[in-house]
């Protein structure tokens, strides 16, 4: 929630991961006119999904899975270093 509420006016969009990363960000890259870069191997994975054995299972997860409690958003390349400020605690 505290992450969240940092982002008011910095971010330009954000949605909830409720229908899995893939599609959640299509919508959001959709609306805003963006494009986006996936780095699968900072994805924040729940201690079960870090467990799986099978590598192609834990990222279709990671990229379908839904209800992740994580927010997904944008931010304008000028306003990412006052982001990093806020949620370093420095506002």
């Amino acid at each position: 929630m505290a992450e969240g509420l940092t982002l008011r006016g910095l971010a330009s969009g954000g949605i909830d991961i409720s229908d899995g990363l893939a599609a959640d960000l299509g919508d959001l890259l959709t609306q805003s006119g963006c494009g986006a870069t996936v780095y699968l191997e900072r994805l924040p994975l729940s201690p079960a999904l870090r467990a799986l054995d099978d590598p192609d299972r834990r990222r279709a997860f990671a990229l379908a899975g839904g209800d992740d409690n994580e927010l997904c958003f944008t931010v304008p390349p000028p306003q990412r270093a006052m982001l990093e400020s806020r949620w370093r605690g420095d506002r």
